[in-house]
Formats: C-alpha cells, structure tokens, sequence
C-alpha cells in the first residue's frame, strides 16, 4: 500500500521513532485486535483505515475518548471520535463515474453497478453517489452488487450478473 511506503520512507529521517505496520487483510476482527495490541504496546498514535464502518467505530471511538490519537485514513466511521481524516470525496467520484457511464451509453442507458466490500465507507458513498446521479440523468440501475474490492470477485459478478440479464430479455 502506497501509504504503508511513505510512511516508511519517512521514519528513516527520525531516528528516534519507531513504526510498526499490520494488516488484517480486510478482517474487522483482526483489525480489531491491531488496535488493541498498539494500545496495549503503548504506541503513542495510531493510523487506521477501518474495514467496515459499523464495525470499527466502537473501539476506535473508546482508544480515542481514551486519549489516544487516532488518523482515521481513506475510509471512515460513524462517527467523529478521532483526531484527523484524511480521505477523499467518495460521493462526489460516484457522482463523477455515473455522468461519465451515462455519457458512454447514450439516452435511457441501463447499468449494473460493481462496487467494494459491503460495509466500508468508500463502497456506500460511491454507491450512493453513482445511482442518485445516474438515476437523475435518466439511466435506469439495474443492479449493485459487492465484489470486495477484488478483481476476480468482480469478473465473477460481471460475468453471473450478464447471465441474469440476458435471460430475462
């Protein structure tokens, strides 16, 4: 991860910190844990992409209301319990992808939307933005799926997604 790489290329010019970087490979309860372990280890911030939303807010709203720093980074919670974001408009850019899909595809364009992992920000804030901003511009939503953020789990849908609706012409 690009982050993971800078991160690490900036704790080289301060010899007096020390970094440690853990994955739960897309594991809430994992991610879970992380945080715990950084807190039990005396970390002095922590800096975390939360997996799912729902599921993450609760123990980073308790590290934090505890007096820890906590960076919340591309994805968020539900809530404002931390002490910095750094992310990105995720409604705006599916506003931005449904006004170029339906450019492509003309006048009463029809599509299937594939998304990211159920439950994360990034994932429903795109949705959101995509399917009130295609719907506006006349295009019909056909459906939405997950895919997880993984290529072969997108192909997958794609490809059962373009079987349902060939037969139901």
């Amino acid at each position: 991860m690009k982050l993971n790489d800078e991160i690490n290329r900036e704790i080289m010019f301060h010899e007096d910190a020390e970094v440690e970087i853990r994955s739960a490979n897309d594991n809430s309860a994992k991610q879970i844990d992380d945080i715990r372990y950084f807190v039990s280890h005396g970390f002095d911030i922590i800096i975390v992409s939360p997996n799912e939303a729902t599921t993450l807010t609760p123990v980073i709203r308790e590290v934090y209301g505890n007096g820890m720093p906590v960076v919340i980074f591309d994805r968020n919670i539900n809530d404002n319990t931390y002490t910095a974001r750094i992310g990105v408009d995720d409604e705006g850019i599916g506003r931005s992808a449904a006004t170029y899909a339906r450019n492509l595809a003309g006048d009463n364009a029809k599509a299937i939307e594939i998304g990211g992992l159920e439950g994360s920000t990034p994932a429903y804030g795109r949705h959101k933005g995509f399917a009130s901003e295609f719907e506006s511009l006349g295009g019909t939503l056909l459906a939405s799926v997950a895919a997880d953020w993984n290529k072969e789990d997108a192909i997958r849908v794609a490809d059962s997604l373009y079987v349902v609706f060939q037969n139901s012409r």
